[in-house]
């Protein structure tokens, strides 16, 4: 049985490659430890030059958009352990009806406003 990410990581193929069994172990952990809640949509890993891979959030009522603050892996994979603890703090102190609602009504602001 080959282990899939419930998403497509934006990473380079080395990295993926080097580092396939740490992403899954990532996903999985935080997957298993966020279980209780029915919004987490799961999370993705994405490269953007911020000094390693973040991790973003996906919420079940937020369509379109990522969820939370991004937690960072160094590119060594060396603070693997904290980034997962860091992420499931972070999902359990915004998965809550007033963030959620303040955070919508952010995005629709800034879907008919603009962003900068």
């Amino acid at each position: 049985m080959e282990l899939k990410l419930k998403r497509e990581p934006y990473i380079k193929e080395a990295t993926r490659n080097n580092h396939w069994y740490d992403l899954i172990y990532i996903e999985q952990s935080i997957t298993e430890k966020l279980n209780d809640y029915p919004n987490f949509d799961g999370i993705d890993f994405s490269d953007v030059s911020a000094g390693g891979i973040q991790i973003r959030g996906f919420h079940k009522e937020i369509q379109g958009y990522t969820f939370g603050n991004q937690v960072t892996v160094k590119y060594d994979f060396t603070n693997v352990e904290e980034c997962i603890q860091i992420f499931i703090n972070m999902w359990k102190k915004y998965d809550v009806d007033k963030y959620v609602k303040w955070y919508k009504g952010f995005l629709k602001d800034g879907d008919k406003y603009g962003w900068d």
